[in-house]
């Protein structure tokens, strides 16, 4: 198929011996959004940690966390108002245990399933669980992956295997819809290796608290924008829970360095779910590309915002610079 934005010329050779060379008049019409595209469904997957340390006992000394890491999980589940979002919780401890599934349409047996969620003897093997969830992902629904545990992997694979499979989440989530969040619950459960691998993998965040009902504003992987005619565009966002404050939910954007465009304006309407942004050209029209593909930062203050998350956090976008196409035709020789 031809792409309608790339310039096209055909010469073609009859039998009648004309030469047809074919500049095309294109109208293509943008309204002032970037392309429109429809958001997919949720799925969330939580693995939790039902290790006896959970509730205060084991070898460790550790506070009694369960039944608040309960309802945290119970209030995630109220918060979402998508009836189609699909819920897998599966408790772990040495090995992964049968799951808890569902749709947010049977809610209350979600809740009360939840409510069930009880301790377990064994280890805790993190590793294998982890690995157990990416199994769960549905690549044609946007996918939150939680890790919540309150202490260190300790047994199944050594512990380099786990620091590898999570480095491995960036090339496995890139140009998908998947997320994920290292839930550390109490202080026992920080290790710097794991920090550090966390904050220098994309699409994935760590969460130092038992508090799980997080707010995620979604926007595009991938946007376009022809900028020929019109430079002001806006980038439309989703909020997973609409009750959510955003009063101090301020945005900006920022184009990874190049030598073409910057966004020389912001104006944030998340109150409206959109932010307003313009683009500007860094050299004359004619010498900009008619396509080009540009990293887009979303920038806001995670600390006044600390359970909000932007997913993505970095959009794609297609600048395109097109303007009319035209056709000649012409007999061979003249």
């Amino acid at each position: 198929m031809i792409d309608l934005f790339d310039e096209i010329v055909m010469n073609i050779r009859f039998v009648l011996g004309l030469q047809v060379t074919f500049v095309i008049f294109f109208s293509i019409i943008y309204g002032s959004n970037v392309s429109a595209q429809v958001f997919p469904k949720e799925k969330r997957i939580y693995l939790v940690d039902v290790t006896a340390s959970m509730t205060g006992k084991g070898v460790v000394k550790t506070p009694d966390i369960f039944n608040k890491v309960k309802d945290e999980l119970k209030n995630a589940v109220m918060s979402i108002n998508d009836v189609n979002t699909e819920i897998v919780i599966i408790p772990f401890t040495n090995v992964p245990h049968s799951s808890i599934r569902g749709l947010i349409s049977n809610r209350d047996s979600l809740i009360s399933a939840i409510d069930k969620l009880s301790v377990r003897p064994g280890d805790t093997n993190i590793a294998d669980a982890w690995s157990h969830g990416i199994q769960e992902i549905d690549s044609t629904r946007i996918n939150f992956i939680f890790m919540l545990t309150d202490g260190l992997h300790n047994y199944g694979p050594e512990k380099e295997a786990l620091y590898d499979r999570l480095e491995n989440w960036s090339s496995f989530a890139r140009g998908h819809y998947y997320f994920a969040f290292y839930v550390m619950l109490t202080p026992n459960a920080r290790e710097q290796k794991i920090c550090d691998i966390v904050d220098k993998t994309e699409q994935m965040w760590l969460i130092e608290s038992s508090d799980v009902n997080i707010s995620f504003v979604s926007t595009y992987l991938n946007a376009k924008a022809n900028i020929y005619d019109n430079k002001e565009r806006s980038l439309p966002f989703r909020f997973s829970n609409p009750d959510a404050p955003r009063d101090n939910l301020k945005v900006d954007l920022k184009l990874e360095p190049n030598p073409y465009y910057e966004i020389s304006y912001v104006g944030s309407n998340m109150d409206r779910g959109f932010v307003n942004f313009k683009i500007k050209g860094l050299k004359p029209l004619m010498e900009l590309p008619i396509k080009t593909t540009l990293r887009l930062h979303i920038l806001y203050d995670k600390e006044k915002n600390y359970l909000t998350f932007f997913t993505p956090e970095v959009v794609n976008l297609t600048i395109l610079n097109h303007g009319t196409r035209i056709m000649i035709i012409k007999p061979i020789g003249k």
